[in-house]
């Protein structure tokens, strides 16, 4: 029996899959069974009974081989779900949240013959290889989105809050969430369980959930790996820092926000604007100027992903009723004062009361402040 060809560039995982390959026809031939070809890389089966023909690619028993394929799923073993990330000739890697990432072999996929496709959702069980000891997948199933949602609720809604949000990623498995919720043990004391859920389990008539968010969810076992879970997450109340300003400075697919507190200003991003907010075919600019919106601050990286400190943008962004933000504190009294610069209208201008508000600066002569009375002769410099 010739030797298959291997190429030196072969990694020793796919040399040592066609050596175990060689080493089974071999021995099938000693029994008198088939002989496979390796000339290009695809071979057939034949029997003195009957026939069959598969493809089989070189390195490794193909996709479905007959012989080494499980029939079925044994229910007695522990399941575990993962997402397929990457496939190659004969095998495949699966990414979970548990145990990482898991080498699979096409002859574990269930039923055989079948091929799950990058980004599939799959069950399998895990054992270790006996060859590389390592740990692999095995009696891979790639399961419907209806049987990976599927959940038997149990017990009342609880109150919790979001250790960390679900995250998408491009061109990779999404990551699942963890929310604590408080739990009595056999003693009766009161302690937190942290319980992971998905993004699927998050009602989408609310915003996108933060971390320390308070929630309102239930606790269900999912049917395929028979763990618990939070399911039908609803959020209820933020922890982060919020304020009210007005929408300073508007661009093609972002902004800022000015506070009165501060000079800051908060960068936000149009995924952040209620859904509407910017109608078809309407200038963005003239949507959302000088709109009033309460809004939370997250820390994240600088706009355009450049070095440095991180950036406290604002997300979750609501609009307000327009005189709702106060950008003066009235002071009581009259004062006398003398205009330093002034930024409205020219000369000539008509002015009206749907222009816009101008900024200029005066100043005020004697004006008294709030300070100690040892500070109350300088004289103050105020915006119009």
């Amino acid at each position: 029996l010739p030797v298959p060809h291997v190429p030196w560039r072969t990694s020793a995982l796919r040399l040592s899959a066609a050596m175990s390959d060689w080493n089974d026809d071999r021995s099938h031939q000693r029994q008198g069974g088939h002989q496979r070809q390796y000339g290009n890389g695809y071979g057939a089966s034949s029997h003195s009974s009957s026939s069959q023909s598969y493809n089989q690619p070189r390195g490794g028993h193909g996709r479905g081989d007959p012989r080494r394929a499980p029939q079925r799923v044994d229910p007695s073993l522990p399941r575990e779900l993962g997402t397929v990330i990457n496939l190659k000739d004969s095998y495949g890697f699966i990414e979970t949240s548990t145990s990482g990432r898991v080498f699979f072999h096409f002859s574990q996929v269930v039923p055989a013959g079948t091929t799950p496709n990058p980004g599939d959702a799959v069950t399998f069980a895990l054992e270790e290889d006996r060859r590389s000891g390592r740990v692999c997948a095995m009696q891979v199933s790639v399961v419907s989105q209806e049987e990976l949602r599927a959940v038997d609720v149990e017990g009342e809604r609880l109150i919790g809050n979001v250790i960390n949000p679900p995250r998408r990623r491009r061109n990779a498995p999404n990551v699942d969430g963890q929310v604590q919720v408080p739990t009595r043990n056999a003693a009766g004391d009161e302690e937190h369980t942290t319980l992971p859920f998905s993004d699927a389990d998050v009602d989408p008539a609310g915003p996108a959930l933060q971390r320390g968010d308070i929630v309102e969810l239930s606790v269900g076992v999912n049917r395929l790996t028979k763990r618990r879970q939070a399911c039908n997450v609803a959020f209820l109340e933020s922890t982060l820092p919020s304020h009210a300003g007005t929408v300073a400075t508007v661009k093609d697919s972002f902004g800022f926000i000015a506070i009165p507190e501060s000079s800051e200003q908060f960068f936000f991003h149009f995924s952040e604007l209620p859904k509407g907010a910017v109608p078809d075919g309407e200038n963005p600019a003239a949507a959302l100027a000088r709109k009033e919106v309460r809004f939370d601050v997250v820390e994240r990286d600088a706009p355009g992903g450049g070095p440095g400190p991180q950036a406290r943008c604002a997300i979750r962004i609501r609009f307000l009723p327009q005189g709702t933000v106060q950008w003066v504190r009235p002071v009581e009294g009259l004062f006398r004062g003398e205009v330093v610069q002034w930024q409205g209208p020219r000369k000539g201008d008509t002015w009206s009361a749907d222009m816009p508000p101008t900024a200029g600066r005066l100043v005020c002569l004697g004006m008294e402040t709030e300070a100690p009375a040892s500070d109350t002769t300088a004289p103050a410099a105020a915006d119009l």
